[in-house]
């Protein structure tokens, strides 16, 4: 009999006097060759460096490299969160270039997304009841859109709004 380190959850198998026996992560256990084949095909023996309890050592190079592409792919997501693009869209001298003139022109809202719209447009009917353990301002929306007077809605609580005689 052999013995590996168990690299899952949990696995019955079967020992020596074959009985049932169920081994959990990290377990080391004897088993047949009939048991090993099993484990094997389900992928379910730590790998040698797991067995020891520690993680593969890496080389220094490895390390480096690991950290100087993890900096520049962080330093290309932070560009992006200020609103600004990359730096790639500025001419050497600093100034912009002639495309940002277009873009600053994209950013305009149009006339159809200044025009004020109602709150009986924006609601064209009775909204879906919403579920049991939804927020309670979705159930005071849905109270005022099964006309529910907004103060009365604000002022109940969810158990009020869900028991309410609303269609």
């Amino acid at each position: 009999m052999a013995k590996r380190t168990l690299g899952v959850a949990t696995w019955e198998y079967r020992d020596k006097d074959k009985k049932r026996r169920r081994a959990y992560f990290g377990d080391e256990i004897d088993v047949s060759a009939a048991e090993i084949r099993r484990g094997d095909a389900a992928g379910v023996w730590a790998e040698p460096e797991r067995r020891s309890g520690r993680a593969p050592a890496k080389s220094a190079a490895d390390a480096d490299a690991t950290t100087a592409a993890g900096a520049a792919d962080d330093a290309d997501i932070l560009a992006g969160l200020d609103g600004s693009e990359s730096s790639d869209e500025s001419d050497e001298d600093g100034g912009e270039t002639a495309d940002a003139g277009a873009d600053a022109a994209d950013d305009q809202p149009t006339e159809s997304a200044t025009e004020p719209v109602s709150e009986d447009a924006a609601q064209e009917g009775p909204l879906e009841r919403p579920k049991n353990s939804a927020p309670v301002a979705a159930w005071v929306e849905y109270a005022v859109s099964h006309g529910m007077d907004r103060a009365d809605a604000e002022a109940s609580s969810r158990a009020d709004l869900i028991k309410a005689d609303l269609p």
